[in-house]
């Protein structure tokens, strides 16, 4: 754990796994963009698992909004499973 580094003690690698919900996901921006500054590569993988819970989604809204702009990073790779309810 980074708490029990003692101090002035640097390290090269770190990883970290996490879970966030929506309302901690601009403390997180953030604070990986503080990584970004310390570090000379960040790889992020990224899971993220959304449910509706009553109306569902929109598949072009998710196409046009979620999808596209990811794929528009050019060297992401945006795979995964859209199950219908």
């Amino acid at each position: 754990m980074l708490s029990s580094l003692p101090p002035g003690e640097k390290f090269a690698q770190l990883r970290l796994t996490l879970r966030a919900s929506g309302d901690k996901w601009f403390p997180l921006q953030r604070a990986l963009s503080s990584l970004r500054e310390q570090a000379d590569h960040v790889l992020i993988e990224l899971d993220v698992t959304a449910t509706a819970a009553t109306s569902g989604m929109d598949p072009s809204k998710i196409r046009n909004g979620v999808i596209e702009p990811i794929e528009d990073l050019g060297n992401s790779r945006c795979h995964g499973q859209i199950r219908a309810t």
